[in-house]
């Protein structure tokens, strides 16, 4: 073999492989994407075809379970490390999502949570296509003349006009479409709402607008809060365990025919000494996994416990101020998105207002005393340091 033979062959190799098509040169189909959930970063991941979430656990504390959530949904749970879960996402449409993983203990508390923005992208954009090269025009081909019989005479020629551009040059002749026929008017009734379009998260459902809300006031425990206007308020004081000093819990419940959709709760407590958030949640540890709150000026703590997968979610918020406790609560049994009942929740925290719990209608405050260090407390704190008792009706807590 010649050595220019060599080089062609090499040559010819070369274009051969830079033919190939980009899918060939690609990782096989079906692969798993590995996504960690808790590992820091802002980038948005993106995601196709199956995923691999992974939970990165914080802390020393071992959860009995990690529940795997795609925009406020859990998509499954893992009880046993490594905490993993595989989600299809092409189960939602293609945009940007949070993906979030949180640990829950024994006793069903929260022991830590994470989160990850992800970029589901299953749709490819196809590549524009080449316009058509234009046909190239066509002369028209003479017919060959026949002779003519002899004594007959010849035609005579055509009177000159205009000249005519060739067929193969005229414009194609415009046909208009046909007229299309009135489409009926809709039927009335509430128009079908938009669907989300292609690129965007779906936006989470917000409380009806139309909603009436009324303001619950009551001098005799000293608090005013606003609620939805069917949540029906009922004194519950008599069922609170145990029972301490200027204890009382007021519950509105929210019902659907005879079943029981959510319930709001305002409890009070009086502590024996003064206490800070902090000296109240040393004694309280479980107050210690709880994210920071402050509303009207009153400091405590706020979290969210449960899934909706259980039928049992539960928004809480405790404050602290000096003697007295504040719990409030609203536990959702209807399995939905929780950031509907969230929004309501939200709305009442930040009605709510303290004027002097336990005290009598037309009593003034006293001014407080100096706040002198408290003692150490004993380690059974009583009743007026326990967390909250259940709620009637479903079991609120």
């Amino acid at each position: 073999m010649s050595r220019c033979t060599v080089v062609i062959l090499v040559i010819v190799s070369i274009m051969v492989v830079s033919a190939l098509p980009a899918a060939a040169q690609q990782t096989p189909a079906g692969a798993k994407m590995m996504v960690p959930i808790g590992a820091g970063g802002t980038t948005p991941r993106t995601v196709k075809g199956q995923v691999v979430f992974t939970a990165v656990a914080r802390g020393s504390a071992t959860p009995g379970s990690v529940v795997f959530y795609v925009q406020d949904k859990e998509i499954g749970r893992s009880t046993a490390s490594p905490y993993r879960v595989e989600w299809d996402s092409r189960s939602v449409p293609d945009g940007q999502y949070i993906a979030r993983s949180a640990a829950v203990g024994e006793a069903g508390e929260q022991v830590w949570t994470g989160e990850v923005k992800i970029i589901v992208a299953n749709t490819s954009v196809p590549a524009p296509a080449k316009p058509a090269p234009a046909p190239k025009p066509t002369l028209p081909v003479p017919k060959p003349s026949t002779p003519k019989p002899a004594g007959v005479a010849a035609p005579s020629p055509p009177k000159p006009g205009p000249a005519q551009a060739p067929a193969a040059a005229r414009p194609p002749s415009v046909v208009a479409p046909p007229p299309s026929k009135p489409q009926p008017a809709p039927p009335p009734g509430p128009r079908p709402k938009p669907a989300t379009p292609p690129g965007h998260a779906p936006a989470p459902v917000a409380p009806a607008a139309d909603t009436a809300w009324e303001t619950y006031q009551s001098k005799a425990y000293g608090f005013s809060v606003a609620h939805p206007a069917s949540a029906k308020a009922r004194d519950e004081s008599a069922s609170m365990k145990p029972k301490g000093k200027g204890a009382f819990w007021i519950a509105f419940t929210q019902k659907s025919g005879n079943k029981a959709e959510y319930a709001i709760n305002v409890r009070h407590l009086n502590l024996m000494g003064s206490r800070t958030p902090d000296e109240y949640a040393k004694y309280n540890k479980y107050l210690l996994k709880w994210d920071r709150a402050n509303v009207n000026g009153l400091a405590g703590f706020k979290t969210i416990t449960g899934s909706p997968a259980t039928k049992r979610v539960i928004h809480r918020t405790l404050l602290v101020d000096g003697s007295q406790v504040w719990m409030l609560n609203l536990t959702d049994l209807t399995g939905r998105d929780p950031a509907v009942t969230g929004k309501i929740f939200a709305r009442v925290v930040e009605s709510f207002k303290p004027s002097g719990a336990g005290m009598p209608p037309d009593a003034a405050p006293a001014a407080p005393p100096a706040r002198a260090p408290a003692p150490p407390p004993a380690v059974d704190m009583g009743p007026a340091d326990s967390p909250p008792p259940p709620a009637p009706e479903g079991g609120e807590e």
